[in-house]
This record gives C-alpha cells, sequence and structure tokens, in this order.
C-alpha cells in the first residue's frame, strides 16, 4: 500500500504545480478485447481525444485514434505484440492531419502470471495475475508518420516507448476478480531514435494515475488523470505540455 500511495502522490504533485501552465485534454477509450486462445488475444481500441482548454494563440483540436493490436503470450512472463495506430486529427486553424503509426514489442510482467489450459474458451482464457499487487512494464519501437492537409511536408520519426506501471485492488484478491476496485498507476518516457534531445534521451514524460472497476469479465472500467511534458528544445528543460481526463470502457469476449 506504500508504494502505491507515493505513486498516486507523486503525479499528483508533479499534476499540481503544471495545472496552470498545460493545456487541458479530455479522452475516451472504448476497448474490445478477443481472447481467442490462453496465448492469443486481439484488441481494438476507439479513443476520441480533445484539446478544450488552450492559452491565447494555441489551436483547439479534435482527434479519433483507432488501435488494432495482436498479442501473444511467449510464457507466463513476457508477452509480444503488434500494433498499428490510425489517428485523424482535425485542428480550428484548419490544418488537420492524419497520422500511421505501426509499433511492435513485448510487455514484461514482473510477478508472473496464470495461463489458462489449451483449448479453452472466453473467460478461461484471461491471464490472471498471480499476486494482489501486479507490476509490468511494456516497451515499443514505434515508427510515427504524419500528413497534413496543406502544403507541409509529411513527417516521419522513430521512437522507444518505455512504460512502466501496476495495479492494485483494495477489495478483493486480485484485479481480475468481479467486483474488484482498484488503482491503476503508470509512468512512460518517449526517447527518440533518429534525432539527439538536448537536455537527457528522453523527449517526453507521460504519468497516469486513477482507479478502476472490474463489473464482471465482459466489463471494466476506469477513470484516469494524465500529465504529460516534453523537453524545450532550446534549453532542454521538461515542461508541461497538457494535462488530460481519460475515461475507460473495455469489453472482454
Amino acid at each position: 500500500m506504500r508504494s502505491v500511495a507515493l505513486g498516486l502522490l507523486c503525479v499528483i504533485s508533479i499534476a499540481s504545480s503544471a495545472f496552470a501552465q498545460a493545456a487541458g485534454q479530455a479522452w475516451g477509450n472504448v476497448v474490445v478485447d478477443w481472447l481467442q486462445t490462453n496465448r492469443t488475444s486481439y484488441e481494438v481500441d476507439l479513443e476520441p481525444q480533445g484539446q478544450v482548454f488552450v492559452h491565447e494563440g494555441q489551436p483547439t483540436w479534435g482527434q479519433l485514434k483507432a488501435t488494432p493490436r495482436v498479442t501473444y503470450a511467449l510464457s507466463r512472463w513476457v508477452d509480444v505484440l503488434g500494433e498499428t495506430e490510425i489517428a485523424y486529427r482535425a485542428q480550428s486553424d484548419e490544418v488537420n492531419s492524419m497520422t500511421l503509426t505501426p509499433r511492435i514489442g513485448a510487455e514484461l510482467h514482473i510477478l508472473s502470471r496464470i495461463l489458462g489450459e489449451p483449448g479453452s474458451h472466453g473467460v478461461d482464457n484471461e491471464r490472471v495475475p498471480r499476486r494482489r499487487i501486479n507490476f509490468g512494464t511494456l516497451v515499443r519501437l514505434e515508427h510515427v508518420n504524419t500528413m497534413y492537409s496543406t502544403n507541409a511536408p509529411a513527417t516521419s520519426s522513430w521512437q522507444m516507448r518505455d512504460r512502466f506501471g501496476f495495479t492494485y485492488p483494495f477489495n478483493r484478491a486480485k484485479t481480475t476478480d468481479d467486483g474488484a476496485i482498484y488503482v491503476v498507476s503508470d509512468g512512460e518516457v518517449f526517447i527518440p531514435v533518429d534525432e539527439t534531445v538536448k537536455g537527457g534521451a528522453v523527449k517526453e514524460l507521460r504519468l497516469r494515475a486513477g482507479f478502476g472497476y472490474r463489473e464482471s469479465f465482459s466489463w471494466q472500467y476506469e477513470a484516469l488523470y494524465i500529465w504529460n511534458g516534453e523537453r524545450n528544445a532550446q534549453s532542454g528543460a521538461m515542461a508541461a505540455s497538457y494535462h488530460a481526463i481519460d475515461v475507460r470502457v473495455r469489453r472482454q469476449f
């Protein structure tokens, strides 16, 4: 419990000092999961986003992302995955864009999991954590390709992303138990591969913290606060770029 409280306090302290400086965004996620086997799963994440609170001179925008993903459990400890994010953004200054981001990666489950028996289906394919508190790290390599509605040239870049997080249920033995109310928190760093970043290797830092409720195997809900920081190109200092509220709904089959 001390580690849970410490993680939340870190996010809240950073967020409170940056609240007045950063833009405000609202996110949503509708995630559909199909657990085909005890090792293979397919996912589609639909994510509407909007930047609604900005400083003078900044554009507001709306964005829709769709991310299909396939995941395969190599073992109780490690998953490998491939996904492609497709995003369309419409801005108030009429500089609209389309971004295509393929990714590959691996997720390490530090405290391991319980895998279902081969030939199972539905809930029996769910990969259940072995411990009450669950730690994991997700490492991905992505290729970001953006095209604009104006005459601006298309951009392309490579970057690594590493996200470390944990979940902890308050009222059940595990977060995969029906009726579980839990805390969730993570931190993610973005490291460019094809450019040099002044001030350090990390160009962007994202912190998330919030609460979730698992109604059943089929339905799960989360509400998160997100703080995002980026390095200033001139000074190299990390500064808040936006804060966001994210509401998630997950449907599993």
